[in-house]
């Protein structure tokens, strides 16, 4: 998907939650494609990756940690519900093993 750029040389693409800025640099005159990049938020996903603006990890473990809780606290209301951890195993992966 295609979003608004603000500038005729820049194209703004977006696809699921990665956005991803072209801008054609013509004579080493970047302020258009910089002016772009800067009137995007002050991070963005990309490949699944949060880049913020001051290159620090802090937004990307934040959220790798929080996804993480999530499926470990999932995993334990189902051992505590007492289920088998065959069952748990194939709940968490979505994978179902077959029997030998």
């Amino acid at each position: 998907m295609t979003a608004s750029a603000s500038h005729k040389d820049n194209t703004i693409l977006k696809f699921a939650d990665d956005t991803t800025v072209i801008g054609l640099i013509s004579g080493g005159d970047e302020t258009a494609y910089r002016r772009e990049v800067a009137s995007l938020v002050k991070c963005f996903k990309l490949l699944g990756v949060h880049i913020c603006d001051d290159l620090t990890w802090t937004l990307n473990i934040t959220q790798l940690v929080k996804k993480a809780h999530q499926r470990l606290y999932f995993l334990m209301r189902l051992r505590k519900s007492g289920m088998s951890q065959r069952t748990q195993r194939t709940s968490y992966t979505g994978r179902h093993r077959r029997a030998s």
